[in-house]
């Protein structure tokens, strides 16, 4: 494996390695996630700090599309970015361990969501490497 010598070379190389990047995409993926970012972190906010609001933490299974990869550890690394969610790792059936705020939320049917989005805009699975 050849390092990245030019400073954006190392994001590129992370992301795809078949040319399947989409641009346009995931220009629209990264609005969504901002979107998402902001909305989410003032649930959480007002979760945690609202003593009426529910706060159920916990963990749930999250079997991703996405083989084990270049692509999966970009989503992975996404979906930590997102307040209220948090990768902790793999099971062994394949699926990820999510630690999230309220396990009485549909977090599995958003995960799902997020990563058809990502999928989209970073290219199909199956170029993954």
């Amino acid at each position: 494996m050849q390092l990245p010598q030019r400073p954006g070379q190392a994001s590129s190389c992370c992301l795809s390695s078949s040319g399947d990047f989409r641009p346009i995409k995931f220009a629209g993926f990264v609005l969504h996630l901002l979107h998402q970012s902001i909305v989410a972190g003032v649930d959480v906010a007002l979760r945690a700090l609202h003593p009426r609001l529910p706060l159920h933490p916990g963990f749930v299974a999250y079997q991703a599309q996405l083989p084990p990869g270049r692509k999966r550890n970009t989503f992975c690394a996404i979906m930590s970015l997102m307040p209220g969610t948090l990768p902790c790792g793999t099971s062994g059936d394949g699926s990820l361990a999510i630690h999230c705020l309220d396990v009485t939320q549909p977090v599995v049917e958003q995960l799902s969501m997020e990563e058809t989005l990502c999928m989209g805009a970073l290219g199909s699975a199956k170029s993954d490497a």
